[in-house]
Formats: C-alpha cells, structure tokens, sequence
C-alpha cells in the first residue's frame, strides 16, 4: 500500500484522472469507493463530472477528512477537545485563576479588579473569551500540535496562555489532543481498520499538519491517492 499523488493546475482535469481510475474496479466488485471532499459544493460538482465520464456516479460514498479521521481515532462522538466542549472547563478555569499573578491580562480583560457598571459589562464577556480561547486552543492542536509541547514560539504578551492549557489538561479527564493523536497515528499504522483498500482525497488546497500525519498512517495500509490543484510540481 502507499500513498499516490497527482496534481494538475486544473480541477477538471484532476477529476478526469479520478475517473478514469474509479473505471478499473477494485478486486471486490462490491466495495465501495471512498473520496474525501472539502466542501458540499466539491462533492456535487465532482458527482456530476464523474457520472458524466463514467455514466452513472453509484458505488461511491463522500465524505469530508475530519469526519472520518474523527471515527478512525474514536473521537467522533463526544470529544471533550472540541471546542464547544472544552469552553466549559476553561471557563471554570478562567474563574479558579483570575486572583493569580500569570493571569492579570485575562482577568483585566474580563474586568476582575473593576468596579460598578464597567465591572459587569466587562464580566459580560466570559463566555465569549472562554469560547474564542477554546478555538484557539483547538485550532493550535490541529495546526501547531509542536506548540502545545514546548510554547517556545509563543509571542510574551501571550505567555499566559500557556498556564491557562495546563490548568485546563489538569481538568479535563482525557489525554491532551497532541497526545491522543500521536497514539492514533501509531494505531493506524498497525492496526487494521474498516476503510476501503483504495481512498481519494480531492480538490483540497490546504489540511492541517495533523491531518496530514494521520493520512499518511493510513496510506500504510490502504492505496491513498491525492488529487491537489497545484501549479507546480516542485511546490
């Protein structure tokens, strides 16, 4: 098994080598083809241009990578590193913490030493702060998982958000995301998994650093091919 690139600088032409590929049937005449998407619009488009060169677009299911790599790692239901989920112990932990020296910026924000009106309007802002927090906290074990390990290229003004994430690993009873997701690369590099032997992913013109770790695990086991628009083959 292993993982196949193709690029093209037009999509239309991706699309007809996917087609042409899907064309050759794989051993079992009866499994079904599996492509990753982007978007809802990808996935129309692509149905319709591949019913156009093979007759009929039947045998293949679409689905966006998050979702699946979510079912493939166990978190596709009840994460609590989602960040709909994770705003409600960061907002306990912004509360247990405001008194403390590393925190005087937040707690300035959130107006823990102000008084009167000004008090309330700013305390208004809890849970929109925890909530932008969890996003950023979600977006850097996506993007940047090397950040939540060592913070180093954390600008000073920040510095205090590194405190406030390990208050909040403390709290939450799960294994960090940078940790559950070095243990599922692992996994899916050995052990076996319910997915097609032959996957695409199509049309994207960018996926995060560990998405693109947990797709190359799978490529263990399974042809992943890559259809990227790109105009160059050296970039």
């Amino acid at each position: 098994m292993a993982l196949h690139l193709h690029r093209a600088e037009r999509t239309d032409a991706l699309a007809d080598g996917l087609a042409a590929m899907l064309a050759e049937p794989m051993a079992d005449p009866f499994a079904t083809e599996l492509v990753l998407v982007p978007a809802k619009g990808v996935e129309r488009w692509l149905g319709q241009r591949l019913a156009n060169r093979l007759g009929v677009c039947a045998g293949i299911e679409f689905r966006n990578p998050r979702s699946l790599l979510a079912e493939l790692t166990g978190i596709d239901t009840g994460d609590p590193w989602a960040p709909d989920a994770m705003v409600w112990p960061l907002l306990a932990v912004i509360d247990d913490s405001l008194d403390e020296p590393w925190c005087t910026t937040l707690a300035n924000h959130l107006g823990h030493f102000a008084d009167g009106e000004e008090r309330e309007l700013r305390q208004g802002r809890r849970y929109a702060v925890a909530r932008r927090l969890a996003g950023l906290f979600s977006s850097y074990a996506r993007q940047r998982p090397g950040l939540l390990i060592d913070w180093a290229d954390m600008p000073a003004d920040l510095s205090w958000q590194r405190p406030l994430w390990e208050r909040l690993v403390a709290r939450v009873a799960a294994d960090p995301p940078h940790i559950a997701h070095r243990d599922a690369v692992a996994e899916l590099r050995t052990a076996p998994s319910a997915l097609p032997p032959r996957l695409s992913l199509f049309g994207h013109t960018r996926i995060p650093a560990t998405e693109i770790e947990l797709l190359q695990a799978v490529s263990a086991q399974h042809d992943l091919h890559l259809w990227l628009p790109h105009p160059s083959d050296p970039l």
